[in-house]
């Protein structure tokens, strides 16, 4: 398995995409099913495709992300969305390349 590792704060969120290629200078990312690119145990929360990564954070958080094995080739994004109750306050995005 393969692994990111993550600073996160409050109460954050995380989900997947996956690249779309729309033309040679522009990519675009469609949502993906987290579930089906990591290994982790994670909450579905009630916005699509979005999972609880701490519910009650301290002040820093450690998370680790474990990507499935034999993930397609590809561009992929993830975003750690922070949330402070249902206030979006800050979003970070990490990207991998499977190749």
């Amino acid at each position: 398995e393969n692994d990111m590792s993550e600073n996160v704060r409050k109460k954050p969120m995380t989900k997947a995409q996956k690249h779309i290629i729309v033309n040679k200078r522009s990519v675009a990312y469609g949502a993906q099913v987290l579930k089906d690119y990591i290994t982790n145990s994670l909450t579905p929360t009630a916005r699509d495709k979005e999972y609880l990564v701490v519910n009650n954070p301290n002040e820093i958080n450690n998370f680790t992300l474990l990507l499935k094995d034999k993930l397609q080739i590809g561009t992929y994004k993830f975003e750690f969305i922070l949330y402070d109750d249902d206030s979006q306050i800050g979003t970070i995005e990490k990207y991998i390349i499977i190749k």
